[in-house]
């Protein structure tokens, strides 16, 4: 037990089951006399709905529920420490506002701005601010010399004994007459870890300084308990962490935290420290107990979703909110956009973000619709068309997993909920080396990294190896250029500033974010549309060219040696589950990286060995009579055990398929008129079309056997494009080629 002032004291029960058992201080406290619970989220990244197993277990903890877990808690608050606001469709459509609104629902009491509150812009960020019917704090963000959130909070209403801070720094709430104290602090890496341009002139200060004049503001107010809501993390690479500031501010009784996605419960110092994970994956709990001489104990606890589900039920209203909402974007999000065979693998996977530590078939894919885009942007640019293209996107831009099968836009949209659009830039080898040493600059110790930088890169039209024994900024040892069949062609020279490369990325790396510096002031080539959209028609293209749907296997572009020696082979269990059984004793197919289908033989626990596994991320599927699962493992991201669920994936019909003598975009003067040849198979029937008959006319001007002439002309205005397809009776439009009016 310590002593935080002549009349308070603090200790703390971590309740960390498998973890640390439990864990409490060894004076006697007064028996409690008033008891204040603080419920708290951070990073739910726009999971706002409550999903179940289907035995009914809750497994995320949505709004509905949360408003039933403060309405039955006596004298209870519900806070959040930041990225509420971004991470899926819903978020991406409304920018944020409708969270806000699921989060007035729910009855919150407060929050801090995470970085990702930016990803719409200052206005939009701030716009969401006053939307809240609760108070919104970031003391140390500010805007052309005042706070940024001055005033943005004045208007809103308080309880009895509550204050709001006028300059949006820190708020009380009295509860059961207590006063408890509040003050936010955004991490100063939103500077970089949002696009740079959507913060016209907003600046982060010193998360140290600005938290010591918090809790001297908070003091002077008498509170009688004083929170940090802090979107700051424990992530090495971050500095300060949560748990240095608790070591260099006096006076914080708890710091709820958030940013670094860390499921925690602590002390450290005088300080509780708790975050919850990400997702909703837990909710956090603070019990302050004040005696009748106002000494302060914290017990703190993170309660599992199926934990919660057992004690409080959704509320049928802000379910039936979530509802209106989600079904009035249902058909924009159902548009299937494509089918694959085999998960494509991102975000947040087993507790560790997989594409901020290594390589990922989804990663790669995201990479090659980037140059699939970027090649699109400059056709025509005679200048440009005959120089190799690179690609590069930033791990923490992949925010989640595809599963195997239909693929709509709104999974699309949760993968790049970002709003990020396609930049193609001239780059010269000197500066790829030094974007790809900032993308590589995770901290590391024993060969393996010890942070999860979002800057990690997932490349295309290029391989590259690095040392992960290496200093900082030379760990980069080759860059090799591929050819479109994934073959080398030619090793980049570090020293070479005057080859010039194209490079495509989105444009919040190209700005400077995350760390890429070096590439903002490179000359601008091309700006393209969303990397949403340019992802999903990727995705329709690979559908199509497969009939129908596609595999995608990692594409070993990016490799880590240590001290020069490549890491040995390694080996993986993987448990195969048929619903929520383990399938013992069965003989089943499995493949590694979409190759060649063995049989093997689970032992009684469902389990499988897969030995010789070479060093990196890779996908393991098993089938079963007629159901399929997989899961990703990877040495570099320490998962070496997996879990492949089985689940009936229903195979699309095999498209069929139109062959036109181009794909390449088509540039007409007005009034003149291109005639394509499209070869169907026998016995269909097409149907041709344009995107814009405003931009273009079209006829079938005639017909040989299964070969149609389909002339287009340019009827619309310079600048203008569209496109050019054949649709066969029950399916997607196929996008034969682009056209456009010179």
């Amino acid at each position: 037990m310590s002593v935080k002032q002549s009349s308070r004291f603090v200790s703390l029960m971590l309740i960390l089951t498998l973890v640390f058992g439990t864990f409490c201080g060894t004076a006697a406290f007064a028996a409690s006399s008033t008891t204040v619970t603080i419920y708290h989220t951070n990073d739910i990244h726009g999971k706002v709905n409550s999903t179940y197993a289907e035995d009914g277990t809750l497994t995320q903890i949505g709004m509905d529920v949360l408003k039933n877990v403060k309405a039955n808690t006596p004298n209870s608050l519900l806070i959040d420490a930041g990225d509420a606001t971004q991470g899926v469709a819903l978020a991406t459509y409304s920018q944020g506002a409708d969270i806000i609104k699921l989060m007035n629902a729910a009855g919150y009491d407060g929050m801090t701005l995470g970085n990702h509150e930016f990803d719409y812009g200052r206005d939009a960020a701030l716009s969401n601010a006053k939307l809240a019917g609760f108070p919104v704090v970031a003391a140390n963000a500010m805007d052309n010399g005042q706070t940024l959130l001055k005033g943005v909070n004045s208007a809103k209403t308080k309880g009895s004994g509550d204050l709001y801070d006028e300059n949006g720094g820190w708020f009380i709430k009295t509860v059961a007459g207590k006063k408890i104290g509040f003050f936010g602090i955004s991490t100063t890496e939103t500077a970089y870890k949002t696009n740079p341009n959507n913060l016209k002139g907003v600046t982060f200060a010193d998360e140290i300084a600005t938290a010591k004049a918090q809790v001297s503001a908070l003091q002077a107010q008498k509170a009688d308990a004083i929170i940090g809501i802090m979107h700051v993390g424990i992530d090495g690479a971050s500095k300060p962490t949560s748990h240095e500031i608790a070591q260099q501010v006096a006076g914080i009784d708890a710091i709820i935290d958030g940013h670094s996605h860390s499921t925690e419960s602590t002390k450290v110092g005088n300080t509780v420290i708790q975050q919850t994970g990400t997702g909703a994956a837990n909710l956090g709990k603070m019990v302050l107990s004040f005696d009748s001489s106002g000494n302060l104990t914290i017990t703190a606890s993170n309660l599992t979703p199926a934990e919660v589900g057992k004690q409080f039920q959704a509320d049928a209203t802000v379910t039936a909110l979530y509802d209106r909402m989600a079904e009035a974007l249902a058909p924009t999000l159902e548009q299937e956009v494509g089918f694959t065979d085999t998960s494509l693998y991102g975000g947040t996977y087993h507790g560790m973000n997989i594409c901020r530590v290594g390589e990922t078939n989804l990663g790669s894919l995201i990479a090659d619709a980037m140059i699939y885009g970027g090649k699109e942007l400059i056709a025509g640019q005679t200048q440009y068309e005959n120089l190799p293209m690179v690609s590069l996107e930033n791990g923490g831009g992949v925010r989640t997993t595809i599963p195997a099968g239909k693929i709509t836009v709104g999974d699309v949209i949760n993968v790049l909920p970002f709003g990020n659009s396609l930049s193609v830039k001239e780059v010269t080898p000197d500066k790829l080396y030094a974007a790809l040493e900032n993308g590589v600059k995770n901290e590391a110790k024993d060969g393996a990294f010890t942070s999860a930088e979002g800057s990690f890169p997932q490349v295309g039209g290029m391989r590259f190896t690095f040392d992960i024994a290496k200093p900082v900024g030379s760990r980069v040892t080759e860059i090799v250029l591929l050819d479109s069949n994934g073959k080398d062609t030619q090793k980049l020279n570090r020293n070479d500033t005057t080859t010039k490369l194209l490079l495509v990325s989105n444009d919040f790396e190209v700005a400077g974010g995350d760390g890429y510096t070096m590439l903002a002031g490179l000359p601008y080539v091309a700006e393209g549309s969303a990397l949403d959209l340019v992802t999903a028609d990727y995705i329709r293209q690979l559908t199509e060219q497969g009939g129908g749907s596609f595999t995608y296997a990692l594409q070993k572009r990016i490799r880590m040696v240590n001290n020069g020696q490549i890491p040995a082979n390694y080996e993986t269990t993987i448990q195969v589950m048929d619903g929520s059984s383990p399938l013992g004793n069965a003989t089943i197919s499995v493949q590694v990286d979409g190759g060649k289908s063995v049989q093997a033989k689970t032992n009684s626990v469902g389990k499988i060995l897969v030995k010789n596994l070479s060093s990196g991320g890779h996908n393991i599927s098993v089938t079963y009579n007629g159901k399929y699962g997989d899961a990703f493992v990877s040495d570099a991201a320490q998962l070496t055990e997996g879990q492949a669920n089985l689940a009936a994936v229903n195979s699309p019909a095999k498209q069929i398929k139109a062959v036109s003598d181009t794909t390449a975009p088509v540039s007409l003067p007005k009034n003149a008129a291109y005639t394509l040849k499209v070869t169907v198979p026998q016995g269909t029937t097409p149907h041709f079309s344009v995107g814009n008959g405003e931009v273009l006319g079209a006829t079938i001007v005639r017909r040989s056997g299964n070969d149609y002439y389909y002339q287009i002309h340019a009827v619309g205005n310079p600048g203008e494009k569209t496109g050019v397809y054949c649709t066969f009776d029950g399916q997607a439009a196929q996008l034969l080629c682009y056209a456009s009016v010179a």
